[in-house]
């Protein structure tokens, strides 16, 4: 990334439903960028990454933030929308 000069990243998750009939698969997508700073409580890559809007990262922001914003959050938010 510092060679690079970009620190812009993207968390994905996918997630799919099958009931025997259909398929759905959907996609959460959350960016951001990496920083070198370590700060917060949290796990991973949490550590490291500020999602895009926010100035903190995902272990300062807190579990009910991070929770509500997440790569797997918005995936089972647009999984529950397609088989609603």
């Amino acid at each position: 990334c510092e060679k690079a000069g970009n620190w812009s990243a993207s968390a994905r998750c996918g997630a799919a439903y099958c009931d025997g009939d259909r398929v759905e698969y959907v996609e959460g997508v959350l960016n951001g960028r990496l920083t070198q700073k370590s700060e917060g409580e949290g796990f991973g890559f949490d550590y490291y990454f500020v999602p895009d809007g926010y100035d903190k990262t995902l272990a300062e922001l807190g579990t009910d933030v991070k929770n509500r914003i997440s790569h797997r959050a918005l995936a089972m938010s647009a999984l529950r929308a397609k088989i609603a």
